[in-house]
This record gives C-alpha cells, sequence and structure tokens, in this order.
C-alpha cells in the first residue's frame, strides 16, 4: 500500500482517479463525490498536487477544473503506480483463484476406450 507516500487514502484515490481518466477535467465537488472526500479536502489536496506539478487547472466561471498533468517526467511511473495500488489490477487478483470454469487438464489424446482393438483380443 503507498499510504505512507501518499498521505491517506483519499489523496491515493483522488491522484488514481485523475491519471487513471487523464482525458477529463473534474470540478472540486465532483472529484469529493467519486472519493467520498469533502469538497474542502479535495479542495486542499488539489492545491497540493498543484504545487506539486501534478495537475494543471482552469476556471469556468465559478468551477475549478483539475485534470492531470500527463507531460510531465513522472505522469507515465506515476500513473502506473497508481494502476498498480488503486486501479482494477488492485482488485481483481483476489478473485483469480475462483474461477467458474474447471482448471483441471484433460488430456485430448486417445484413452482406452478409443484405441482399435484386435478380433482376436476383445476389449
Amino acid at each position: 500500500m503507498l499510504l505512507p507516500l501518499l498521505r491517506s487514502n483519499a489523496v491515493g484515490e483522488l491522484l488514481a482517479w485523475l491519471y487513471l481518466h487523464p482525458e477529463g477535467e473534474y470540478s472540486t465537488t465532483d472529484l469529493a463525490a467519486r472519493v467520498g472526500a469533502s469538497q474542502s479536502t479535495v479542495s486542499r489536496e488539489a492545491d497540493r498536487f498543484f504545487d506539486a506539478g501534478l495537475t494543471v487547472e482552469r476556471r469556468h466561471g465559478n468551477l475549478r477544473l483539475i485534470r492531470a498533468d500527463t507531460d510531465t517526467i513522472v505522469a507515465k511511473p506515476l500513473t502506473d503506480l497508481l494502476a498498480v495500488t488503486f486501479g482494477p489490477a488492485a482488485i481483481l487478483p483476489p478473485f483469480s483463484n475462483r474461477s467458474p470454469v474447471s482448471t483441471r487438464h484433460t488430456s485430448m489424446a486417445p484413452g482406452p476406450r478409443d484405441m482399435p482393438t484386435r478380433p482376436d483380443h476383445p476389449p
């Protein structure tokens, strides 16, 4: 888990949402609803992300729109790290051992009943 590095689960979830959905811009209200944090917490963390060069922002009226800054040297490794830690890959491994499909090996080689018999040797 990256909590010591990211300070809190909310910070990780915020960064994960922004970096795993880099095509979008999100208001602090929208981000707060998505990660289950207060709008003031998201706003405070968004200030930190911006100051660290992790996000870019623009204003649209009263809305503060935030998106991941994917043009930095840390964008690709951070995205990969967030995907492994907070993305689907972090959720799926516990379920991978519970496949509904049988994994028992079935041989396609002919068995004794499939072998031709000689007329003088009954099966």
